[in-house]
């Protein structure tokens, strides 16, 4: 009896692996990463904030393609896939070596591989489960050994808990705290420290004030002129383009009504308001 409980759940477990979505679908346009980083800057100051990973359309880089790859507004470079590998080509806006292809994921590796860091750190895979992501299916999570590095963990075609380099630095400073494609999305537990993230769309995080009021109009938009109005201070209002490329920013809003000249060309976008207690996000038309 105990064999065979141990051979359906094997069974299980292979079948839960083998419903993963393909890697590449994971790295399409308009795909996100929601940052939060914290660090010290000394005498127990700290410096924190949220940062956006996003993928716009396919580009040719040596003769292979890339999945063009933003921080907030700012090109860094280019995500590719192949054998069950995640590789970055870094631009000259990147922290990496410019015109540099590194590996980010080798999603092979088994219990007790281990993965070379940049700094000459080894972080050992201890152990593999899976988890489901808000489509149902069910993705492979990587468990580290936690004695000498962390982040605890990697997913499957999502990356770590240090964000989307986190399998390239040691110690990263930043917390990913939602992973967002087209039509499923991964929310990543709570950090008492890093609990403070302002690019959750309105699906995932709901107002904790029911008499919050966020507005974003006129929509349709016939001009180059968005207004937005809010019943309290907003910490950030963006606007991004349908390749996920952040194309206006304003921070640090006083609440009330404000209007801002944005350049758009005809088609659709994307517009976020972020306040402590609430987002909304809307899809705009420019005719």
């Amino acid at each position: 009896m105990r064999k065979i409980t141990l051979m359906l759940l094997l069974l299980l477990f292979q079948y839960m692996v083998s419903a993963q979505i393909s890697l590449d679908s994971f790295y399409k346009q308009g795909t996100r990463w929601c940052e939060y980083y914290k660090y010290g800057t000394g005498f127990g100051n700290y410096t924190s904030g949220s940062t956006t990973y996003s993928v716009g359309q396919d580009t040719s880089i040596n003769g292979k393609m890339y999945h063009v790859l933003y921080q907030d507004s700012k090109l860094i470079g280019g995500l590719r896939t192949d054998s069950n590998k995640v590789y970055f080509y870094a631009d000259t806006a990147s922290h990496f070596t410019p015109y540099t292809e590194f590996l980010l994921y080798n999603f092979n590796l088994m219990v007790g591989d281990s993965i070379n860091l940049s700094n000459s750190y080894r972080r050992k895979i201890m152990s593999i489960d899976s988890v489901q992501l808000s489509n149902g299916v069910y993705v492979k999570r990587y468990h580290y050994d936690t004695s000498t590095v962390y982040p605890e963990y990697s997913l499957y075609g999502i990356g770590g808990q240090g964000g989307l380099f986190d399998n390239y630095y040691h110690f990263p400073p930043n917390r990913t705290r939602v992973y967002m494609a087209s039509n499923f999305y991964y929310l990543f537990p709570d950090q008492s420290d890093y609990k403070v993230i302002w690019c959750f769309p309105t699906d995932i995080y709901k107002s904790k004030n029911t008499t919050l009021t966020l507005k974003i109009y006129p929509n349709p938009i016939t001009d180059n002129t968005i207004r937005i109005q809010s019943s309290e201070a907003v910490k950030q209002f963006r606007v991004w383009d349908m390749n996920g490329k952040c194309i206006f920013q304003q921070e640090n809003i006083e609440s009330g009504e404000h209007m801002f000249t944005v350049s758009l060309s005809q088609g659709l976008y994307y517009a976020d308001i972020v306040t402590v207690n609430g987002v909304v996000r809307q899809k705009l038309v420019k005719l």
